[in-house]
């Protein structure tokens, strides 16, 4: 196959490997805590991104399959 350059290059994964370390120096990952406390984190941030989506609490509420009290105080949780 004459006119092709060799490369050092193993393609696609070999970019990707090199992109994932180049990120792994510029993210800074989140103070470790509680498996609870991530949760509840995680679970505020969700419904307030689906009550964005939707632009209603109950709407958010009925689409998350919870009620519209649950749904408050998920928000409420991770405030503590």
């Amino acid at each position: 196959m004459a006119g092709k350059r060799k490369s050092n290059s193993n393609g696609p994964a070999t970019e990707l490997r090199g992109k994932l370390r180049e990120l792994s120096t510029t993210i800074t990952a989140p103070r470790v805590t509680k498996l609870r406390d991530a949760r509840r984190t995680f679970e505020r941030d969700y419904v307030l991104y689906v009550i964005a989506k939707l632009g209603d609490r109950g709407e958010a509420a009925r689409a998350l399959g919870i009620g519209l009290s649950t749904l408050k105080e998920k928000i409420r949780s991770s405030r503590r």
